[in-house]
């Protein structure tokens, strides 16, 4: 049986991207994401936060894009806490959607 050769990707082209993240204030930012699996689906999703000290709070909301069922969208709350405690660096984060 012959194998049936696909088609390569060009080099520039990528699944998966960083999210784009935009600052200002000092202490609100806002964040977008977009990331894309080829005969799976996609996710695109957008948060704005606010950081007061060494705690961040954020919503975010988005759609998952699943290949064989409808779109899903979501509302995301999210806090992270950073610090320093001696010699340790703590970071949590919840986030439920």
């Amino acid at each position: 049986m012959v194998q049936k050769e696909l088609p390569k990707k060009a080099e520039n082209e990528m699944l998966a991207q960083v999210p784009a993240k935009i600052g200002f204030l000092n202490s609100i930012h806002a964040e977008f994401l977009h990331v894309g699996y080829e005969r799976v689906g996609s996710v695109t999703k957008g948060e704005i936060g606010a950081a007061y000290g060494p705690i961040t709070l954020g919503l975010g909301a988005g759609a998952e894009k699943l290949e064989y069922y409808d779109p899903l969208f979501f509302i995301t709350p999210r806090i992270e806490l950073r610090g320093i405690a001696g010699d340790f660096e703590l970071y949590a984060v919840g986030s439920v959607p």
